[in-house]
């Protein structure tokens, strides 16, 4: 979207005015391809989807869709909404499976197709990817309990970042240091309060994909990038991996996935379908 500001009634014409039926709300830039993905398996009829400068922003959309003040849909991160309580209960918004789009994005079976593609080798098999996935969750399973510890209080204590790189064994490697993680959670647990972090430990089941349904997406895939250059590295090869490289193919093979394979599938159809069906497009 523009960087100007509309005015409420300017922002219900603007379906009239781009010739659609509706408009879907997003964040950012990132975020139009995944939501036009998910939002193209409910529907027929033509919508457009606009990023609207960030989650501060969007809220305040999500604010007027509420009241009934603005007509559309908002498609937001979940970030840790759902156990902090603020989810709107209203159908026309709708929130990603995991933390970000990063958590459906980047799957097993995304994670082996990008592997492959990048590396031009089909040598990583669909259970190397599954298992580092596992492997990944549950050695993070401390800071992501502590980063929505933190959410909980709004303590403001630097939790997880949005690169891996701090808590890995080595520079390019794949595989966490369980003595970093411990040293950082030892510093960030005297800043929170015990019954928040004894909260957050119960709410986030001893399960890998629940654990990684909440990395932060930046997070995960700074992670991924070190899972495929060292694939590289035991390849003898040299590949340019970066996160901008990465989004389109993931966007490709969740296009390619999203309506027969992927795991969270049934969630995006189901409540994508509920916000068209509520907006009475």
């Amino acid at each position: 979207m523009p960087e100007l500001e509309y005015s409420t009634d300017a922002l219900n014409a603007r379906s009239a005015f781009l010739g659609v039926k509706a408009v879907v709300y997003v964040e950012g830039p990132d975020d139009e391809c995944f939501w036009h993905e998910i939002f193209s398996r409910v529907t027929d009829e033509s919508f457009e989807v606009e990023s609207v400068g960030g989650a501060p922003k969007l809220d305040e959309y999500i604010a007027k869709i509420v009241t009934g003040e603005l007509s559309g849909i908002a498609a937001r991160d979940a970030d840790f909404q759902r156990y902090l309580k603020r989810s709107p209960a209203s159908p026309t918004i709708v929130y990603t499976f995991g933390h970000s789009i990063e958590n459906s994005l980047y799957v097993a079976e995304s994670i082996l197709f990008l592997t492959r593609t990048m590396l031009r080798s089909t040598s990583v098999s669909l259970n190397d990817c599954e298992k580092w996935l596992d492997q990944l969750a549950r050695d993070f399973k401390p800071l992501i309990e502590l980063d929505l510890a933190n959410a909980l209080g709004n303590c403001g204590v630097p939790t997880l970042a949005d690169n891996c790189s701090r808590f890995m064994k080595d520079s390019t490697g794949r595989s966490a240091c369980p003595s970093k993680i411990a040293e950082h959670c030892r510093s960030a647990t005297s800043k929170i309060p015990p019954t928040l972090v004894r909260q957050a430990s119960m709410e986030i089941p001893d399960d890998p994909d629940a654990i990684l349904r909440c990395f932060r997406g930046h997070f995960l895939v700074s992670a991924i990038v070190r899972f495929i250059q060292s694939q590289a590295k035991a390849l003898k090869r040299k590949v340019n991996v970066s996160k901008d490289a990465l989004y389109p193919a993931a966007i490709a093979c969740l296009s390619s996935t999203l309506s027969h394979r992927h795991p969270h599938r049934a969630y995006y159809k189901q409540t994508a379908a509920d916000a068209w069906s509520a907006l009475g497009a």
